[in-house]
């Protein structure tokens, strides 16, 4: 008889799909106030970002579903304070997609540099999808380990 993998204390290798979105609108955002945080470590509060409206396409129990993407620009997105204080520390992902009957949403933070070159790329057609990859969708979550855009998707290839 064969032990479980509970029992060794061996994890089961985790499942992951892809999600891939037909981007249909999007907007650029930005805003700039005074920081009145109690804790702040600056003066002022940046956002910049980008507002998508998106379909899903793929897999198929969830296309032709609307979501909304929300990519938000991250001063500290590639050396997070956390890495410094515990160099073992590994993210867990790189956004959340949170799906619902009633709205679904995908949160991801990239460079604040990067915002840019997407903004730019959009404005020319340059990227018509967005592809995420992370384990199924559990308790309508998931959080992907991947995130990229693209300009064509061959479905038959998923």
């Amino acid at each position: 008889m064969t032990r479980s993998a509970k029992k060794s204390g061996k994890r089961q290798p985790l499942e992951m799909q892809h999600f891939i979105f037909e981007i249909k609108e999007w907007v650029p955002c930005y805003s700039l106030s005074v920081n009145h945080d109690k804790f702040r470590e600056t003066a002022f509060r940046e956002h910049v970002g980008i507002d998508l409206n998106a379909v899903c396409v793929f897999p198929q129990s969830l296309a032709g579903r609307s979501v909304e993407l929300y990519v938000v620009g991250d001063r500290h997105c590639l050396k997070p304070a956390i890495l410094q204080d515990d160099p073992g520390w590994r993210p867990r992902c790189v956004g959340a997609l949170e799906w619902s009957p009633s709205r679904s949403n995908f949160y991801v933070g990239v460079p604040h540099e990067s915002v840019p070159v997407i903004t730019t790329a959009l404005a020319h057609g340059l990227f018509r999808y967005v592809e995420t990859y992370g384990p199924p969708l559990k308790r309508s979550k998931s959080l992907c380990s991947e995130f990229r855009f693209l300009q064509t998707v061959n479905l038959e290839e998923y």
